[in-house]
This record gives structure tokens, C-alpha cells and sequence, in this order.
């Protein structure tokens, strides 16, 4: 039971990878899809319930994300076409992130991603994502995504700046238990 949580993880690293060899939004994709979206809630809800948490397990939980997302695009990025515009868009939060992570590595010796509040809602409209294409025009939710997504990579860039602690499972920048500039 010790390592569960961390289990569940590492299955939705194998899991996302699998994700690249099925057809994109047949039924195969979906199911594993959605295990992914059940291992991510499962594995930090399981890490709580038994005392497990881990800074190990929180950094393969942001590396797990990271590749559950990037295979997701890869899987989507024929169907919803974007223009130059979003592509754009798209790499301006990336390198956002990347400095975000780049901070965080120079200040406290780690490279890692922050759990605010605003990460875990831009994750359930990324999750929500493939499964809307079947209901509308991709338009409006990669606007949505895009614009959730630059309010949370700005909001941890500036949290990664201006904390004098690394603290990953941090709220908000308005959290008041926040270590920002004591």
C-alpha cells in the first residue's frame, strides 16, 4: 500500500504513451483516456487517504501530466487544426511553463510544477477537450483552454518568483499559508 499511489502514476505515464498508438477518439482512446483522467485523481486521493504523499510522488504526478498532455495533443492536433495564431498562443505558455520550471529548479535544486487551484482547473477543460470534439467546433474550447491556460502558467511563474519556499501543492498566489517574500 506504500507505494499505490505512486503505482497508479507510473500506470498513467505507460497508459498516456499507449494513448499515441490507438485511434484518435475511437473507443479504445477513449477508455484509456479515461483511466488516465480516473489515475490522476485516484493516485494524489489515494497518497493522502494513506499518508504517502512524497516529493517524489508529486514530481511524477507533474511528469505524468506533462506526458498525458503532450501525447493528447499529438492524438488532437489533426483534428482540431489550429491556426498560426493559437499555435503561437500555444508556445507562449510553453515557454512560459518551461521558465516557470526553470525558476523553480534555480531557486530550490529541483525542476518541478506547481498544483495550484488554477493548473487543476486548466487540466479538467485540457481533459475535456478530445471529449467536447464530438459535440462541437473545436473553436471555442481551445479559446478557453488557451486563455485558462495563460492565467495559470503566468499565475505560477509569478509564484515561483516571488515564494521564498518551494511549496508545490500551493493554492493560489492569494493563498494565505504562501511562503511569497516573508
Amino acid at each position: 500500500m506504500k507505494y499505490a499511489a505512486n503505482l497508479i502514476t507510473l500506470a498513467r505515464i505507460v497508459l498516456a504513451v499507449v494513448l499515441l498508438l490507438l485511434p484518435p477518439l475511437g473507443l479504445a482512446f477513449i477508455l484509456v483516456y479515461l483511466i488516465c483522467g480516473l489515475s490522476d485523481v485516484l493516485d494524489g486521493y489515494i497518497a493522502r487517504k494513506t499518508k504517502t504523499e512524497s516529493a517524489l510522488g508529486s514530481r511524477m504526478d507533474s511528469v505524468a501530466d506533462f506526458i498525458f498532455m503532450m501525447s493528447v495533443l499529438i492524438v488532437i492536433y489533426p483534428i482540431i487544426k489550429p491556426s498560426l495564431g493559437i499555435l503561437l498562443w500555444i508556445s507562449g505558455i510553453a515557454l512560459i511553463r518551461f521558465v516557470a520550471v526553470g525558476v523553480v529548479w534555480v531557486k530550490f535544486g529541483t525542476p518541478a510544477m506547481l498544483h495550484t487551484l488554477a493548473n487543476k482547473a486548466t487540466g479538467i477543460l485540457f481533459f475535456l477537450l478530445p471529449l467536447s470534439l464530438a459535440l462541437v467546433s473545436p473553436t471555442v474550447p481551445v479559446l478557453v483552454l488557451c486563455i485558462a491556460a495563460t492565467l495559470s502558467a503566468v499565475e505560477e511563474l509569478a509564484i515561483d518568483i516571488l515564494s521564498a519556499s518551494f511549496q508545490p501543492d500551493i493554492g493560489s498566489i492569494f493563498s494565505r499559508n504562501q511562503a511569497i517574500i516573508n
